[in-house]
């Protein structure tokens, strides 16, 4: 598999300027935390907000925060703006942010376009010297003040410039103080921080434990960094007990972010089949997008590999469609949810549908979910409710045949046929409640036991009045009791 280690591969900081941005991707926390940034770096001054907690998808990259008296706030920047484009570059990730400005100097300009309340504007920034920006007394003071005051994203601020020696004396324990406060106030950047130091012992006696806690509750907040940190966690048996299936399911949401050491973390495990079925398509796929974002030991693993032309073209398709689905800049469910808001349920219903079947293959897990229960949410709203589709029904007729005609030495192969026909059926009625029941089945069989629970609880949302409820409650119960007993 690709060597994939949690230590190597973490951002610098959190905080966008550009001396932090771009020491992030190839250096070590040690490194991150002991060693000052070699040569004086343009800044933008902002602290992007980490993580995705609603759910919902937004283009670009959300501005939680900006530097008192920095390059953004002059420019008129404030928090809540979402950063679309740097000059004629679209970002999406704070990483890539950062590249585009850490690729001007000092004193330079820069074009943003960015979202405010909905309306698109742009902002030129005359980009500031970091260390001039970090020691003005004035910002300091007032960014001081607030952290002294309890916000938390100004403590996370204190903490960054303690750990780089930005604008103060480097102070490991300063460090720890000012992050600790500001994660124990829900701060996922800098619960993120502290578990690097936890996990490197900068400043606290290492303990690979608190370093998977605080990981954990970054990653529950949507942070990518902390979510493949915990999947390397689970992955080494570091800190948490050896978990191949929670690896891959902390890999996948921070892949499904754009996160390219995920995305070849996730390649790696589907290559070798661990945490799940082996499946060199899904490979592919995902490490061609590590490859584009980067990661070297990717196209190895690319290359090394042997598909057939009809396996290497389906993957090529899906690594297109994951590409431009990370590159969106609209958020594909708002006309559905504004719809549903105005109490258009029949209009909400469509939009919905036609968000569900733009998603990519295979479809990110929460905007999957996410959209499948407001499409069911609204079926059982409707009246008449929505008739199941001929194409779906065939669909049913085909899975049947699929595992009645396989040969006992091909079942699996009828299992897969019978796979695809449910996966197609509940893309044309997904708001259809025993196709989610049968579906749920066909993934047991093939050894997606947490694919299985997840399509059970879709089935019991789809039949509120199922007589079945609790038998398939007990059922969801004993799979994911499975998944854990499988990762041990």
């Amino acid at each position: 598999m690709i060597p994939v280690q949690a230590h190597g591969m973490r951002p610098a900081l959190l905080l966008v300027t550009a001396a932090l941005a771009l020491a992030a991707m190839p250096a070590s926390a040690a490194d991150t935390v002991s060693t000052p940034p070699p040569v004086a770096r343009a800044a933008l001054g902002v602290l992007f907000a980490t993580g995705n907690p609603g759910g919902i998808p937004a283009p670009g990259v959300r501005v939680e925060a900006v530097f008192p008296k920095g390059p953004a706030e002059k420019a008129g920047l404030a928090a809540g703006d979402v950063i679309l484009r740097v000059d004629d570059v679209a970002v999406d990730t704070q990483a890539a942010m950062a590249k585009e400005i850490h690729r001007h100097p000092a004193g330079s300009q820069v074009q943003l376009l960015y979202l405010r309340n909905g309306q698109q504007s742009q902002a030129v920034v005359t980009l500031a010297d970091e260390e001039s920006m970090y020691a003005d007394s004035d910002a300091q003071t007032i960014l001081r003040q607030a952290a002294d005051h309890g916000e938390a994203w100004a403590q996370s601020y204190l903490g960054a410039m303690y750990s780089n020696g930005q604008g103060v004396a480097r102070d490991g324990t300063a460090a720890v103080t000012w992050y600790r406060r500001a994660a124990e106030r829900g701060h996922a950047a800098a619960q993120f921080k502290l578990g690097v130091i936890y996990e490197e012992g900068r400043g606290v006696p290492k303990d690979e434990t608190q370093a998977a806690q605080w990981y954990r509750k970054s990653a529950e907040q949507g942070y990518d960094y902390a979510q493949f940190n915990l999947g390397s966690m689970y992955d080494n048996g570091r800190g948490v007990a050896k978990d191949e299936a929670e690896a891959l399911n902390w890999y996948r949401k921070a892949a499904e972010q754009g996160n390219g050491y995920a995305q070849a973390a996730l390649g790696s495990m589907y290559h070798d089949g661990r945490g799940a079925a082996r499946n060199d398509v899904t490979a592919y796929l995902w490490l061609s997008l590590a490859n584009a974002a980067g990661q070297k030991d990717a196209q190895r693993m690319m290359n090394a590999m042997t598909l057939t032309d009809e396996q290497l073209a389906e993957a090529k398709r899906r690594a297109a469609a994951w590409a431009a689905y990370l590159r969106r800049t609209d958020d594909p469910e708002a006309p559905a949810r504004a719809a549903e808001q105005a109490g258009r349920a029949q209009e909400a219903f469509q939009d919905y549908l036609a968000a569900l079947r733009a998603l990519p293959d295979p479809p990110p897990l929460e905007a999957d979910r996410r959209i499948r229960e407001r499409i069911i949410h609204l079926a059982l709203q409707l009246n008449p409710p929505p008739a199941i589709p001929d194409d779906a029904r065939r669909r049913v007729a085909d899975a049947a045949a699929a595992v009645d005609g396989a040969k006992p030495a091909d079942g699996q192969a009828g299992v897969g046929e019978a796979l695809t026909a449910w996966k197609d059926c509940l893309l044309l009625a997904p708001w259809w409640a025993d196709a989610y029941a049968h579906y749920a089945e066909a993934l047991e069989q093939r050894g997606d036991v947490v694919g299985a629970a997840r399509n059970l609880k879709l089935y019991l949302l789809a039949a509120p009045d199922a007589t079945n409820a609790v038998a398939v409650r007990q059922k969801i119960l004993e799979l994911e009791s499975k998944v854990k007993r499988q990762g041990g």
